[in-house]
């Protein structure tokens, strides 16, 4: 089965917190963040669904030429199924489309699977955020961020 895609509108804001609490639990942003960039136009994104249930979304924002991803995410049920490898490659797609040639990123240096899915992608390292992520139930230490960088147009059809 197949994933389906639709584009993020500031109506999902309710749907894209509810994933964001099942995905990241005690580390998932507040309903606001979700409300504060979806009332952006330089927010865009998708929620992946199978058969019509939503099971994951990526939400990134574009200036000029460049992307960032802000968040990105499975429900675990559906995790390690490559359902992030294809979000994220149709985010890619979508990027080339609307002419971006750079998309950046930061991850939890302790995030093994999401570092190993980017640099799938061509991901380049740009640097460390040191302490960026704050603590945590499930991370109890403040945690560095590292940042990369896929270019677009190195990206296949």
């Amino acid at each position: 089965m197949s994933l389906t895609y639709t584009r993020i509108q500031a109506a999902d804001t309710d749907v894209l917190f509810a994933l964001e609490k099942h995905i990241f639990a005690e580390d998932a942003w507040p309903r606001e963040d979700f409300e504060l960039f979806l009332s952006r136009p330089t927010t865009f994104g998708y929620i992946a669904a199978l058969a019509g249930v939503p099971v994951g979304y990526v939400l990134c924002q574009k200036i000029a030429d460049e992307a960032e991803i802000l968040s990105i995410g499975i429900v675990p049920a559906h995790q390690g199924q490559g359902h992030a490898k294809a979000v994220l490659g149709y985010t890619v797609q979508a990027l080339a489309q609307l002419k971006v040639n750079k998309l950046f990123l930061e991850v939890r240096r302790s995030n093994a699977p999401a570092i190993r899915l980017y640099q799938s992608f061509g991901a380049i390292p740009m640097g460390v955020r040191k302490g960026y992520y704050d603590s945590s139930p499930t991370h109890p230490e403040r945690e560095d961020a590292l940042t990369y960088k896929i270019p677009i147009s190195a990206q296949g059809d």
